[in-house]
């Protein structure tokens, strides 16, 4: 499987982002003004959809890259999320990303006979059908439902993302419960100190409700190594230009102005600020969505092993060719060819 260079994909981020803000510039008090050119495919408030892969070569697929590829992809895809200095970005890249991951998923966790992990697993898939949506419908179709869900798709994908997300770690990951209970004393590293110094902890047998230390259960005790260390890169807010983050994110600025005065610098305490305020019908918003699937995929592939990964990957693409060879009335939305390719 193919390897590609963390140089090659560092530059290949930075042209992409000086792109994007050659388009996409601040205007007035929260305002865009942009472009209009041939790979923008729509944009809803903050969040524009570009139709080209841009981090890898075009030559290269993503069901080509190793498993530690795809892990390692994670963090282009979430910094070209991020990085762009006014505009939250989702790209074909990302869109490949998504449904090979969902792709893939068709085929994981087939060991796993909990009926509770079936569930989950297709509620994965048509979250990444609703994170796929904005490509694969592009226009308006007439149907006033399809309309609905297409104009607000993003918003709709992030709040089933975070779920999913926080069903992952408590279902399929070893430190929570089910029901969101430790199973053992938590270092809660990611937290100020106590006043006397001491590390902060989460007990054992405690119900953890928030949903920024569910992530961190999942970094700092769940995740192997190379997946803890995407997270953690992911995670240090330290990487990203602070005006940039708070131009972005103003619904979290109380977060952020606590994560840099008590220098803890968590970036994804903003994903939980955002689940909060749409779950609980505070805001509306489309921010984030891009990331919070690429999350989700990025624990589908710290839940499989490298052997795992090469046995899944020729069944799957067995699967597509079979049947693009062999044309069907219905395609179920679950089936790889369903998803992916593109």
């Amino acid at each position: 499987m193919a390897e590609i260079a963390e140089s090659e994909l560092d530059t290949r981020l930075r042209a992409f982002c000086e792109h994007v803000d050659s388009i996409v510039k601040r205007s007035g008090e929260g305002g865009y003004q942009f472009d209009t050119r041939d790979e923008l495919v729509r944009y809803v408030g903050g969040n524009f959809v570009f139709g080209q892969q841009y981090l890898l070569p075009e030559h290269c697929s993503y069901n080509q890259l190793s498993r530690t590829s795809l892990i390692e992809m994670a963090k282009y895809l979430s910094d070209a999320v991020i990085n762009p200095s006014a505009a939250i970005v989702t790209t074909l890249d990302h869109f490949r990303y998504w449904a090979w991951t969902a792709a893939i998923a068709s085929r994981a966790f087939r060991d796993n006979d909990d009926e509770d992990i079936t569930l989950l697993k297709s509620d994965f898939q048509n979250t990444i059908h609703l994170g796929l949506l904005p490509i694969r419908t592009a226009t308006t179709s007439g149907n006033p439902t399809l309309d609905a869900i297409h104009s607000d798709s993003e918003r709709l994908a992030l709040i089933s993302g975070l779920s999913v997300l926080e069903g992952f770690i408590c279902r399929i990951g070893s430190t929570l419960t089910s029901e969101g209970r430790t199973r053992k004393t938590i270092q809660a590293s990611w937290k100020p100190r106590n006043e006397d110094g001491t590390q902060r902890t989460i007990g054992n047998g405690s119900e953890v409700s928030n949903y920024h230390d569910i992530l961190q259960i999942w970094m700092n005790y769940d995740a192997d190594e190379e997946v803890s260390r995407v997270l953690s890169e992911i995670n240090d807010m330290t990487r990203y230009d602070g005006g940039v983050l708070e131009w972005k994110f103003e619904d979290a600025l109380d977060m952020i102005q606590r994560e840099r005065e008590d220098g803890t610098q968590n970036f994804l305490t903003i994903l939980s600020k955002h689940r909060n305020l749409n779950l609980h019908g505070q805001t509306s918003t489309h921010a984030l969505a891009p990331l919070a699937l690429t999350l989700c995929c990025l624990f589908v592939w710290d839940s499989i092993s490298d052997e795992e990964y090469s046995e899944i990957s020729e069944d799957v693409i067995e699967s597509i060719q079979w049947r693009n060879q062999t044309p069907v009335e219905h395609v179920h939305p679950l089936w790889p060819s369903a998803l992916y390719p593109i």
